[in-house]
Formats: structure tokens, sequence, C-alpha cells
């Protein structure tokens, strides 16, 4: 360990009329000199050392992390790691390990779901699979995307040309496809659409179409917007017939934040990914879809000039918070909810069980997220988990559960949309305990959990207490069975694992 440095002064003290007194002087300027790159130097060391203290520690935490999971996934008879896309089913009998998941578990979704792969590329997922999500900045795996039903709205998203967009005066526009591929298809068949302004003055370049929309019901608009552009640099989101403005130049928002919005901006290299959310105020019929603005302004303006153009793709418009790309012709396009189980046999213990999830809340949701499960189930009977972001208090999670009732659920800490959940259940004490990110509740049972007759883990995406369901990421799911303590689940859920 560093030690700290000293310099012994006594040598330098002079008397009066001290014939030495200037060298001595000198000589104590020189120590001192020496005494502060002593210090300095002492200074590097001790932080050096510091560091390395840390690392040290950091290391030990992440070992015990880790050494905390992997006991326990050592012990387990199912495992999908769905980030990093590593599957293994034990019946008692012989351990399967696999990376295609579909061998052992059912996927109900019968239509294709198109999710953003890490080259920033949208890549269908079959009917029927998993769609697989990752981070949109970083690339990052984060686990298989589980969503609710949804449907685009907005017709010809891959026709901007088409009459059904009520497109600004008669030959104010010309409308082409862009020789820019769009990143909704690997193919490169998806093109941009170029908007050209062929008529100076008063004009707006909006993309829009009516919707019907019910009072406090959120719905979301958006759309790929190319960085190629000449002065129609403000692009104008009109969300249940509000507006909110991006600036092509940064990527951000502009002007006009709606109140209760989401807005997020994502840069995928050529063009942005941008998205609103909003509340409708009132019900009726909202014209809503993209604008384009030479001035930053979310309202009419009057100095279009002949050449101004921008480049739009892959609108959207939808109910609930923004979801990835479906598109659309003639009419809607619903793109199924996900439905994922798997019937259990001699890997489940009817006794005593212990199931652990990690995932993500939806990136999008904010207030509003929520993932639902469904836990145990015999015949028609279930008990289903929902993890809800509270909107009351974003960084806390709601637990609801069949067991507890209706109405009754505790909250718990949520870290960066990250949800940590271990269920642990248990015939023999009659005992359910729940953990979420390191906190617990028990719950004795009444005879309402039916573990008679066939058994089934599922993924479901259902609405529940009249909650708002979005969708959500599930990176990790572990099955032991056996029964774990309250203490054991906190130390499963407490921090991030390996």
């Amino acid at each position: 360990m560093a030690s700290f440095p000293t310099v012994d002064f006594s040598q330098y003290q002079w008397v009066v009329n001290d014939t030495n007194y200037l060298t001595k002087w000198n000589n104590f300027q020189t120590a001192i000199n020496t005494l502060q790159a002593n210090i300095n130097k002492f200074g590097a060391e001790a932080k050096a050392e510091s560091d390395s203290a840390i690392g040290i520690a950091r290391s030990l935490i992440e070992a015990y992390k880790v050494n905390v999971l992997e006991p326990f996934k050592a012990k387990c008879t199912l495992g999908l790691d769905f980030a990093q896309g590593r599957y293994f089913v034990d019946d008692g009998l012989e351990r399967v390990e696999t990376t295609d998941p579909e061998s052992f578990l059912t996927i109900d979704r019968n239509t294709a779901h198109n999710s953003w792969a890490p080259d920033k590329i949208l890549t269908e997922s079959s009917i029927d699979s998993i769609a697989r999500a990752y981070d949109l900045c970083s690339g990052e795996p984060l686990g298989y995307e589980v969503s609710r039903e949804k449907t685009n709205e907005f017709l010809w998203s891959t026709d901007l040309a088409n009459t059904v967009w009520q497109a600004p005066s008669v030959g104010n526009l010309t409308i082409t496809e862009s020789s820019y591929a769009a990143p909704t298809n690997r193919n490169g068949t998806d093109k941009f659409f170029k908007l050209e302004v062929n008529a100076g003055g008063s004009y707006q370049g909006k993309f829009d179409q009516t919707q019907a929309v019910s009072a406090g019901e959120r719905v979301s608009v958006s759309a790929l917007i190319h960085k190629d552009f000449n002065r129609l640099g403000f692009v104008v989101f009109r969300v249940a017939g509000d507006r909110a403005a991006f600036d092509m130049t940064t990527g951000e928002l502009a002007t006009n934040p709606l109140p209760d919005g989401i807005h997020k901006t994502y840069d995928l290299g050529d063009c942005y990914l941008i998205s609103v959310s909003h509340v409708a105020s009132a019900a009726g019929s909202v014209v809503d879809g993209i604008w384009f603005n030479p001035t930053n302004s979310v309202g009419v303006v009057t100095d279009f000039q002949v050449g101004d153009y921008a480049h739009l793709a892959a609108p959207q418009w939808e109910r609930g918070t923004p979801s990835n790309y479906i598109p659309t012709g003639s009419s809607d396009v619903v793109r199924a909810s996900d439905a994922t189980y798997i019937d259990f046999g001699g890997e489940f213990n009817p006794g005593e069980l212990t199931i652990y999830w990690e995932g993500f809340l939806n990136i999008d949701s904010e207030n509003n997220g929520s993932a639902v499960f469904s836990v145990f189930k015999a015949g028609s009977s279930e008990t289903l988990i929902i993890v809800q972001r509270s909107t009351t208090t974003p960084s806390r999670a709601r637990l609801l559960s069949t067991i507890f009732g209706n109405t009754s659920y505790k909250t718990f800490p949520l870290n960066d949309r990250i949800f940590k959940i271990a269920v642990s259940a248990s015939k023999k004490n009659n005992l359910l305990v729940f953990s979420i990110n390191g906190e617990s509740i028990e719950k004795q049972l009444d005879g309402t959990l039916d573990t008679s007759g066939d058994y089934r883990f599922q993924f479901s995406r259902s609405g529940y207490f009249s909650q708002p369901v979005q969708e959500s990421i599930v990176s990790k799911t572990l099955v032991s069975a056996g029964y774990s303590t309250a203490a054991e689940l906190n130390a499963l859920t407490a921090g991030a694992q390996s």
C-alpha cells in the first residue's frame, strides 16, 4: 500500500546572521518541491490502489450475482434464455439443450411479426415463431418480444401516392417512389416516397387520414423520415388531433411537446424512426398523420418554395403505445397477439415449483407498460401474474394476481424498465411467495390454487382487471421443480443476473 511521504525540514533552519542562510533557503525550496512531487506520486498510487479495490469489489459483486443464479439454474428443469438464444428442458431422464425453442415450446401467433434486428433492419419472424428483440441503439439482444394484438389503421402505408392520403392542393406536390430503400425488409424492395413541392406559397405538405377515437384513449403515430431533405426540415406528427414537431437537423423534438405524450426518436443511420403517442381529450373523429414544414411550426405556413422535398416511409397509426411497423394496402392489417406455452410432463413437480423471469417493460410504454403471465393452468383454472409500471410512481412496478383478488397488489422497485420476478409455490405448506426486484410478498393459500390435471406455463397477452396491457420483452425464464423461500427468491431478483 502507498505510504504518505514526509521530508525532514530541520536541516534547513538557520539562526540570526547565519552566513549560510541563502544556501539553506534554496535547499528548503527544493525540499518543498520534492515533497509536493512525492505527494502527487502518493496520490496517483493511492488512486490506482483505490481503483483496483473498486474493480475487485465489482468483480466480486458480479461473481456473487452469477453464483446466485447458476446454482438455481443447475437444478432447473426448464431454461429459456431468449436473449442469447439458448434453451434446455429436463424431464428427469434426459436434459436436452437446443437453440430451437420451437422444438418444445408451442408458439401460437397466426400472423408474422416484424422486429428490429441488430443491423437496424426490420426482420420478419414467421407465423408461430419467436420474435427476438434488440436494442435499437446498441444492438444488444433483449429477448422475446411478446406482443398483444396490434393494428395499423393507416391504409396504403406502402404507397403514399395512393389517393387515400389527404394530399394538399392538386398540382402543388409531386409524389414519387424514391431510390432510397426503406429498412422495413431485407430484400430492399420497400422504398421511401419523395414528396416534392412544385408550386410555392401557402401549402401544407401533409399526409393524414381520418380516425375515430374515444375520450381518454391513447393512440400512436410513427414513421420513417429520411435525412435527405430540402427545407422541409420540420416534421409535424398529428396524434389524436394534437401536434408535435421534430427538427430533422437534430432528430429531436423541436416544439409543442404533448403534455401526456410519449415522444421517441431512433437514429437508424440514413433515416430516423419517430413515434408519438398521445391521449385523446375527447371522443370523435381526428385527422392524424405526418406533415412537413420549412419552418418550426405545428400550424399552416406560407413560405413553401418550388423544389422543397422530403422522404417518408412506413407510416403507422395504432391504438395504444407504438409497436413495430405493420405494412398495409387497401385495408387495415392486424398482427396477432403472442401466446407461447409449454405443457409440463415429467419435468414438472405438482407439489413444489419455482419460476424465475427476467425481462423489460415496453421501451415506449413509460407509465403504462405491463407484462402478463399465466403461471399455473389446469383445465380452465389459471393463476395470472401481471407486472405493471405504476402510473403515479414510474420508478415502482405493481403486482396484480388472481391469487390476491382483483384489487389487491403490492408495489415493487422498477429500475430502467427491468423487471425480475420469482414465484414459488408449495402445496406442502400451502404457501405462495412472490418476489420482484428484491422485495417479496407471501400468500397463504386457501385452496384457490388448482394444481390438478394438466399443467401449463404460458406467456399471454390479454387485458385483466381493466388494466392497459402493452408490449413486453422476456429475456430469461427458468423453472425449478422445487420450493424456494422468500429470502432465496429475493436473492435471485435483487440484481442484474447473468
